[in-house]
């Protein structure tokens, strides 16, 4: 239950200032109280470093997930309260207040997307009758078919609930036009038009999503797009690009220990002692240490724990700026071969991430050095942005590429017919067959020798046997040949 004691602190803030709608906002230029920081900058980047400033919602709940990158979704969260409410401070439509302070207090306010029928009178802080018959009589809920595209009043969409039911949901507000090009949401989203939105005349109106993992996915049922919608969804999300960066080790003592360069930052080649450090600083004395040569090194890394992965900035930053370190090392429970990324926020050190056991293995070694600090090497090499073109058997690669197939049968990415690291066989890449067919169909004109074509089952033989060659390949062709 949401404490009386945070009602009261948060009671003095306006949710009906709106002057601080459209200001610029960024990590280091806050909003005003009673707004947040969308953190997108639409003309160059959807997760961005800057952005602007929205009015909070009625609720932290209503935080936009769908189309904020994950930084404004956190400004919401962290600047935006449960608005309080009582029988003289009603909630805004579609919000109930919970009365969970009393009748006479107040509670806060809620979405009504949480309840759903028959849920406000079993919601877990109603325990008073008030919040119950706000609940009640702020969100009405009406049964829709979720088949039909007529079921629901104008302006609310039908929900499919876990049970089976269809119930009827305030549709959102559209927040892009496709008339608007095919980039009006920023890098990696696209504007969705779903069964119902007309397109005549140049666009209709639609609703930003981000990209899927493939464009394959963009023509699934499930996702309730139009014939526009879906095309639209596979011409924008079908290039995929991101910050490429070369695998580098932390080295000490000669043992290496992998690191992965967290997206964002500087590349950079550096030595220095190595020192345990938090959000509020460095350790002193290690730090006078460091600064006074004890180790021989001119520069200190920090060697920060931390598993929260949205704020791998803050941590770099206060490594940066109040630490005094030129490099920064984090480390926490992350998957294998983790990066991370600092989200557009712009930084001065390298910095990467590195598994929990091996950040663990370097603070063991600075408290095991005694007054001399141990000394490693980092390095971050940035490759710049890579693209890649995702392929299907509807959407094909273009020039000298073929599709390699790899992703889930038929679905995969472009590839180069000529490569320094590829064979020039097709046979030979190790590709699925039907990716070493396509590569031999389309790449034929351009190879230095003619690669014949062939079908899918002539391809699996050959990939087989063109792998296992000088393994008895007429020993395994005949084998795979009995096979098919």
């Amino acid at each position: 239950m949401k404490s009386l004691i945070l009602v009261l602190l948060i009671n003095a803030i306006s949710w009906s200032t709106t002057e601080a709608e459209g200001e610029v906002c960024s990590v280091t230029q806050t909003c005003p109280q009673g707004s947040y920081c969308t953190f997108i900058d639409s003309e160059t980047s959807s997760t961005g470093g800057t952005g602007s400033c929205e009015v909070c919602p009625d609720s932290p709940d209503f935080c936009d997930y769908d189309f904020l990158p994950e930084l404004g979704v956190d400004s919401c969260w962290n600047e935006c309260p449960y608005k309080p409410c009582s029988s003289t401070k009603p909630c805004s439509e579609n919000f109930f207040c919970t009365y969970e302070n009393g009748d006479a207090v107040g509670g806060v306010c809620e979405g009504c997307f949480y309840p759903r029928p028959g849920d406000c009178s079993t919601v877990a802080n109603l325990t008073f009758a008030l919040g119950v018959q706000d609940c009640t009589s702020q969100c009405e809920f009406v049964g829709c078919d979720v088949d039909s595209d007529n079921s629901c009043p104008e302006g609310y969409v039908c929900t499919l609930l876990e049970d089976g039911a269809g119930i009827c949901d305030v549709a959102p507000e559209p927040d892009c036009k496709s008339s608007d090009g095919p980039n009006v949401c920023g890098d990696r989203f696209y504007c969705g038009l779903f069964e119902g939105v007309s397109s005549e005349g140049g666009g209709g109106d639609g609703y930003c999503n981000e990209c899927p993992d493939h464009i394959a996915e963009c023509f699934a049922s499930d996702m309730g797009l139009s014939d526009d919608g879906k095309n639209l969804c596979a011409e924008v999300c079908q290039t995929s690009c991101y910050n490429g960066y070369e695998e580098k080790n932390v080295t000490m003592d000669s043992i290496n220990y992998w690191s992965g360069a967290v997206v964002g930052s500087p590349s950079m080649e550096l030595t220095g002692a190595l020192v345990a450090c938090s959000l509020t600083g460095c350790d002193p004395m290690a730090t006078a240490a460091s600064v006074n040569g004890g180790d021989n090194s001119e520069s200190m890394i920090c060697l920060m724990e931390t598993n929260d992965q949205s704020y791998l900035w803050e941590y770099v930053l206060a490594c940066q700026n109040k630490g005094g370190g030129a490099g920064a090392i984090l480390y926490g429970d992350f998957a294998e071969q983790y990066q991370g990324s600092l989200y557009g926020v712009e930084t001065s050190i390298p910095s990467v991430t590195m598994t929990l056991e091996d950040g663990q293995a370097l603070i063991d070694a600075t408290r095991e050095g005694g007054s001399a600090l141990p000394v490693a090497s980092m390095e971050v090499s940035s490759m710049g942005e890579l693209c890649f073109q995702q392929c299907s058997e509807d959407f094909p690669c273009h020039g000298e590429e073929y599709c390699n197939y790899e992703y889930e049968g038929s679905l995969g990415y472009c590839e180069p017919c000529r490569s320094e690291e590829d064979d020039a066989n097709c046979f030979a890449r190790g590709l699925t067959p039907q990716g070493a067919a396509e590569c031999a169909s389309i790449c034929s004109p351009f190879m230095g020798s003619p690669v014949a074509t062939m079908s899918v089952e002539e391809s699996a033989v050959a990939s087989v046997n063109g792998a296992l060659a000088g393994y008895g390949g007429c020993v395994v062709l005949a084998l795979v040949m009995m096979l098919l």
